[in-house]
């Protein structure tokens, strides 16, 4: 009980000082886009109106990566990794979000770091449920993680949205983490993210004054693909399945459909649920407080996944369904 009680406290005080680190460094990213002029301006495909801030995502990536970063002195292999990877990502998706990089030059990065990544991971333990060889266990699994970090970015369309999902499905990598036994380091580095995912939030809340932009969501979705995956190690899929299952119906779904209709889907486009939901009810914060409350019952449905998986998956399946109604409903779409 002690154990726990000190490890609670720990992780808590490194909670809230990634929000205030993070919430203070937002601030100074803030005024530092409005002076050099990163900004975007809104377009056909944008959800915003006028210029917004672009890089706020960096206040993120720093206050989470440099804490953990000398918290975990020496580093490991797996995690100094991981640490250079998310930096290597950071660089090209500023230089993205400032002059378009090319789309393929995009995803060699990616297809490299997750690729890296794959290969240093410890032991015989495999990420998938099923009894694959390692290297087709390990390629299957890369092949999912890349997919999630273009998801993510897909789904960073309006104010708060990819905050939220970041600071749920993070803090739900600390509370089955501790519950068992997850690395100390991992969960170290999850609750660092959440709260300075939290601390971001003031400032991306409707109406936003800046974004997390490419530097901010791609690092991101590769991080919480990382911290999955090591659920998944620890024999928790079911969790890792449940925690950002949202996200991952609302972008292959409507990938999917963009599939089905022939239409050109690696295009920027305003067809997800919700986006389309945003636009009709003309207010981001309505679409993201259902997906707050969403992402309270994926929560409670990772956490009774650990005793009873089937209902858990049973639950999360229905709440997504429901999420999914609704924003369909919103945009005034029928189901």
């Amino acid at each position: 009980m002690i154990e726990y009680s000190a490890q609670f406290y720990f992780l808590g005080l490194m909670f809230f000082g990634a929000l205030v680190c993070s919430w203070l460094l937002t601030r100074i990213v803030l005024s530092l886009a409005l002076r050099f002029g990163w900004t975007a301006k809104a377009n056909s495909r944008s959800s915003h109106v006028g210029q917004l801030a672009f890089g706020g995502g960096i206040s993120i990536i720093l206050v989470s990566l440099l804490t953990w970063g000398v918290l975990s002195l020496p580093m490991s292999q797996i995690q100094l990794v991981v640490l250079v990877s998310v930096l290597v990502l950071a660089v090209v998706s500023w230089f993205d979000d400032l002059n378009n990089l090319p789309s393929g030059l995009r995803f060699v990065v990616h297809i490299g770091v997750v690729g890296v990544c794959l290969f240093v991971l410890p032991g015989e333990q495999r990420v998938l449920p099923f009894e694959f060889p390692l290297l087709a266990d390990r390629v299957l699994a890369g092949f999912f993680w890349l997919w999630f970090i273009n998801l993510f970015n897909f789904m960073d369309g309006i104010d708060g949205l990819a905050g939220v999902e970041t600071v749920f499905v993070a803090f739900g990598v600390v509370v089955i983490g501790v519950l068992v036994g997850l690395g100390p380091e991992w969960n170290l580095l999850a609750v660092l993210i959440s709260g300075a995912a939290l601390g971001f939030l003031p400032w991306n809340w409707h109406k936003a004054r800046i974004m997390l932009g490419d530097l901010g969501s791609v690092p991101l979705g590769f991080l919480l693909g990382f911290l999955l995956i090591q659920l998944s190690l620890a024999g928790n899929w079911v969790a890792a399945l449940i925690l950002p299952s949202y996200f991952v119906a609302d972008a292959t779904i409507t990938i999917l459909r963009r599939m089905v209709r022939g239409e050109e889907f690696w295009h920027p486009h305003r067809t997800h649920f919700y986006q389309r939901a945003s636009s009709a009810s003309q207010g981001h914060d309505r679409v993201v407080v259902r997906v707050i409350l969403t992402n309270i019952v994926l929560l409670g449905a990772a956490v009774m996944s650990l005793f009873q998986p089937l209902w858990a998956g049973l639950i999360a399946a229905v709440s997504i369904g429901v999420i999914l109604y609704f924003l369909s409903r919103m945009a005034g779409a029928k189901v």
